[in-house]
């Protein structure tokens, strides 16, 4: 590995578990890659266009930018951070005694040796939330995004940036309120000061 190159394997399995859902929906016979969305995209056979818009405009659009995340699944990830400030919260979704919402704009505050939790709006503001907890100086910022690999805001800030670690989530999460599981995959993204 160069020095320019970035750990990809921080956690014990990661990459079983990758290959365990490749697989997975690589044998899924009712199932087939719908290569004009992209390459997390699926839609059934014999029902392409349906599906196709359907995927495209819950995966792609910013109708819905808003997913509260699961206060299990977050004590989970609570307890091995010890995170102090939630930086995208709404005052009926909070995670933390501390927290911004959108009147505060955390965007523009100093989050300097701070620990934060971000699961931000996942609109099209999604990269500069990502460019924020990448470069804000926070001591830890532990991101909840979508997997969206194909992205500029994944390449410039996360892929390409040697201080975070990626965890992607298997299987879809159920966001709190909603009534299915997400449409698209989810992972988490660790940002660490070098310097803290």
């Amino acid at each position: 590995m160069s020095s320019g190159e970035a750990k990809r394997m921080p956690l014990p399995g990661r990459a079983e578990a990758l290959v365990e859902v490749i697989d997975n929906m690589a044998s899924d016979p009712h199932r087939t890659q719908a290569s004009a969305l992209g390459p997390h995209s699926f839609i059934k056979k014999g029902n392409e266009s349906h599906m196709q818009h359907r995927v495209s405009n819950v995966h792609f659009s910013s109708k819905n930018e808003e997913w509260a995340t699961p206060e299990d699944f977050f004590d989970v990830i609570n307890s091995e951070f010890g995170l102090l400030w939630d930086a995208c919260a709404t005052h009926e979704n909070y995670k933390l005694p501390l927290y911004w919402t959108k009147n505060e704009d955390g965007l523009s505050t100093d989050w300097r040796g701070k620990r934060i939790w971000m699961n931000p709006p996942y609109g099209s503001v999604i990269g500069h939330w990502v460019k924020k907890a990448a470069t804000g100086r926070a001591e830890v910022v532990v991101c909840l995004l979508p997997a969206r690999t194909d992205t500029r805001w994944f390449h410039d800030h996360i892929y390409q940036n040697p201080h975070a670690e990626i965890r992607f989530i298997k299987g879809r999460i159920r966001f709190a309120g909603a009534a299915h599981s997400a449409p698209f995959p989810s992972m988490l993204v660790i940002f660490r000061n070098p310097s803290s």
